[in-house]
């Protein structure tokens, strides 16, 4: 064996056991944090580690029923029910365009190669170099002016945008489409919006997939922008810092919280489990072998 292989060896068993200490840590934690929902003040005061010793289901219902939010002038009361609704238009919608105004993008600059296209492509890769500091108050005027601030549909639009990594990995995606697809596709007389949506996204819909997918995740989790851009809309990541600051002796307790906490959790991973194989398996495009 070589030095070189020797020491990619060794990388390469750094690398797994730095991962398997991770998924270790993770899993460590969530398993408390579920068995921790489930046990009673008293259980958790003096068994904070090991399996309850009587399974409260009732932790549930208590933080179903109390959590809530306010709108941003207090005149509204939002439950968690319509917290979970804003969350998945939030999240849904805003995953939605922010995979597909970069999807066609590449498609555009791929299928059109001139220097408008290669500015494009150059411009999205500055823009991941460059940090951008400063614009939020901007951007917070600029929605309020053009009607998309405390819109769920104008967060829609705000996300629908290209600059990002994404951006690059679908024009790879379609730069490896074989060219013999496109051109017979011309032959036959089909214009280019046919060709985007009947030859190349079906090439390409496994990737199409798990990056929606992975933004979906993103945005369920993300507290910043819904409580900046939605004020009157809250999300339940917002729904659940409330639920954590309550004083409540009914709720103030951290089995309660915790179980406050895992509805959160609980669609996340759902959804994983559904779409572990989108997810997890490798990106390939239907006629691409390789």
């Amino acid at each position: 064996m070589t030095r070189r292989n020797l020491i990619d060896k060794i990388f390469y068993i750094a690398i797994v056991i730095l991962l398997i200490v991770f998924c270790v840590i993770l899993f460590t934690i969530l398993f408390w944090g579920f068995m921790t929902s489930f046990k009673g003040d008293e259980d958790f005061l003096f068994n904070k580690i090991g399996l309850p010793k009587k399974w409260i289901f009732n932790n549930y219902l208590l933080a179903w029923d109390n959590m809530i939010a306010r709108s941003y002038d207090g005149t509204k009361i939002i439950y968690i029910e319509n917290m979970f609704l804003n969350t998945i238009l939030y999240a849904g919608g805003g995953a939605f365009f922010a995979t597909l105004v970069p999807c066609m993008m590449a498609y555009l600059t791929v299928q059109f190669p001139n220097k408008f296209s290669s500015f494009i492509t150059s411009f999205v890769i500055v823009a991941l170099i460059l940090p951008i500091v400063g614009n939020l108050p901007s951007e917070i005027q600029m929605a309020q002016t053009l009607h998309l601030y405390d819109n769920i549909f104008g967060v829609w639009l705000m996300k629908a945008n290209f600059l990002g990594i994404y951006f690059l990995v679908f024009q790879t995606m379609f730069r490896a489409m074989p060219k013999t697809l496109i051109e017979a596709a011309k032959i036959d007389g089909a214009g280019n919006f046919t060709i985007f949506t009947r030859i190349a996204l079906p090439l390409i819909k496994t990737t199409f997939a798990v990056i929606f997918l992975i933004k979906f995740i993103e945005f369920w989790n993300d507290y910043q922008t819904p409580l900046i851009y939605l004020p009157n809309h809250p999300t339940i990541s917002q729904g659940l810092y409330y639920f954590n600051l309550s004083t409540d002796n009914t709720v103030a307790t951290v089995p309660v919280k915790t179980a406050g906490a895992m509805f959160v959790l609980f669609p996340i991973l759902i959804v994983f489990i559904a779409f572990r194989k989108q997810l997890m398996g490798n990106l390939t495009m239907g006629s691409i072998k390789g």
